[in-house]
């Protein structure tokens, strides 16, 4: 199982947020929007959720192999890059 994990506000520990993910690769955080968005490379999904893990949603479906994600939240952008599997 795979999770994100925060330090626990209660000091000391970790407090999982987000769990049961498929090959979550790279994360990225929107303070002020309070949410946290992250790419799937074994889903092939891009999500995000609430700051708490709560409000979990699927953005972007069935990429390849979706990997680097970065937010230009002033703009309200999202970019990301994509690998390409390898046919052989």
């Amino acid at each position: 199982m795979v999770t994100f994990d925060a330090p626990a506000s209660s000091g000391g520990g970790q407090k999982t947020l987000v769990q049961g993910l498929s090959g979550p690769d790279h994360l990225t955080v929107d303070l002020a929007g309070g949410k946290m968005y992250w790419t799937g490379q074994g889903s092939g999904d891009i999500q995000r959720a609430n700051l708490d893990g709560t409000g979990q949603e699927i953005l972007v479906q069935n990429l390849n192999v979706p990997s680097g994600i970065a937010l230009d939240v002033s703009n309200g952008h999202m970019y990301w890059t994509e690998l390409r599997r390898r046919h052989d």
